[in-house]
């Protein structure tokens, strides 16, 4: 799979909604999808989003994608050593993980009609577990929404709360199907 925002590949079902709002309101469709192999987890992520910023100084304060991993699925109330927060913002080369904890994690951003694609290759190795069929890791998917400039709107989940930073607890549960 080519890592570049484009989730027209075979394979890609970008399906699932996301649409809890746990700061603001939210008013962007956003929808993911997950494949995963013995190597990587990959996540596709589409924004529609009439207002698309990148102006500030703290990513999560414009627009972008957030990724949350659970990998030893234990519903912490503080990170451990497998958890991680990715933030893919939109127009942005970089990618952020509070702990710095990016190697050889692939990731791309894409313009799509009404706005824009986040895809990422997250090897295995990065959160330090390995993979078999039917395991189940904790997992969310989130939205950080600028619509005017300066600090972020909204942000708006699948599963979780605006602790998702900090808290594992209320993410939702990645299945790994066979």
């Amino acid at each position: 799979m080519t890592i570049d925002g484009n989730l027209n590949e075979a394979g890609w079902s970008i399906s699932t909604s996301v649409s809890k709002a746990v700061s603001g309101t939210n008013n962007n469709t956003i929808t993911f999808g997950v494949l995963w192999d013995s190597n990587n987890l990959y996540v596709g992520v589409k924004v529609l989003d009439g207002s698309l910023y990148n102006d500030s100084s703290n990513i999560w304060d414009d627009d972008g994608v957030e990724i949350y991993i659970d990998g030893n699925h234990n519903h912490g109330t503080s990170y451990d050593s497998s958890d991680r927060q990715f933030i893919k913002a939109y127009n942005d080369t970089s990618l952020f993980e509070v702990g710095s904890r990016t190697t050889g994690v692939s990731h791309a951003w894409a313009s799509v009609s009404g706005g824009y694609a986040v895809e990422l290759a997250i090897p295995w190795s990065n959160i330090g577990i390995t993979p078999t069929d039917q395991m189940t890791i904790g997992f969310d998917v989130g939205n950080d929404d600028d619509d005017n400039g300066g600090a972020r709107d909204n942000q708006t989940v699948w599963k979780g709360t605006i602790d998702n930073y900090r808290n594992t607890s209320a993410f939702g549960d990645l299945w790994l199907a066979p």
